[in-house]
């Protein structure tokens, strides 16, 4: 299976300013404020939020991007600026106080990442790594099984964190990265970089691929790189 299998979207974050791009799908993020800076990313540029001037970038709610109970992956990029207040902040989410279908997150409050789900507001803490360093980057998978309605969170390639018993949901909050759908003070504040949104679980081996030792991948290594026949689980392609 090659690693593009089943995304939906990705964006690079790579513009100059103004809104961000899908490079896989049609889901193009607005920039609410029109004043998200850029900086150098983990695979050439990212976008760089500030809290104090509430940026954050969002996509109306639609089919493509709602997933309910079916396996999705959520990957990003996130290098923290500061830890302290917002208690929360959102990296990625479609979420609202009325609708937690799903939210990537720093919580400050055990100072971890940590992935959200399903009815009841269920979270899983990225204990594994532990509290993360202001100005360093950590790629983030999380991701939903269906079969066994388990999310998890993975760090730099680390330990696979879990919790079950999770309740999937659907419903019409919007996409957002930086912020979420419903009010409060929850803004990202920090770089953000390559999110990319799947309908299936990512394997093992390809979160390993995606890390790459660090280094990240960019959009065109996820599309060109195809499985090796000789050896199952890794993949060939370029950078």
């Amino acid at each position: 299976m090659a690693i593009a299998t089943s995304l939906i979207s990705y964006w690079s974050l790579d513009e100059a300013s103004g809104n961000a791009l899908d490079a896989h799908g049609s889901n193009v993020l607005t920039d609410f404020t029109g004043a998200i800076g850029t900086a150098a990313g983990k695979v050439s540029g990212a976008r760089d939020f500030e809290a104090s001037s509430s940026q954050f970038f969002y996509c109306f709610s639609n089919a493509s991007l709602i997933c309910g109970d079916i396996d999705y992956t959520i990957t990003c990029w996130v290098n923290l600026e500061s830890k302290g207040s917002p208690t929360t902040r959102l990296l990625v989410c479609k979420y609202s106080a009325a609708n937690f279908e799903y939210a990537v997150i720093y919580d400050s409050g055990t100072d971890r990442f940590a992935f959200y789900a399903g009815s009841g507001s269920t979270k899983v803490d990225a204990n594994t790594l532990g509290s993360p360093s202001i100005a360093t980057w950590y790629f983030i998978v999380s991701r939903y099984v269906a079969s066994t309605n388990t999310i998890s969170i993975q760090v730099n390639d680390g330990a696979v964190d879990s919790q079950g018993s999770i309740t999937a949901v659907t419903g019409a909050s919007n996409f957002m990265i930086g912020y979420r759908d419903d009010g409060g003070t929850s803004y990202m504040d920090g770089l953000i970089d390559e999110v990319g949104f799947w309908k299936r679980e990512l394997t093992s081996g390809e979160s390993t691929e995606l890390y790459n030792a660090g280094s990240g991948r960019s959009y065109a290594y996820i599309t060109a790189v195809t499985p090796d026949p000789l050896s199952p689980g890794v993949c060939v392609g370029f950078a």
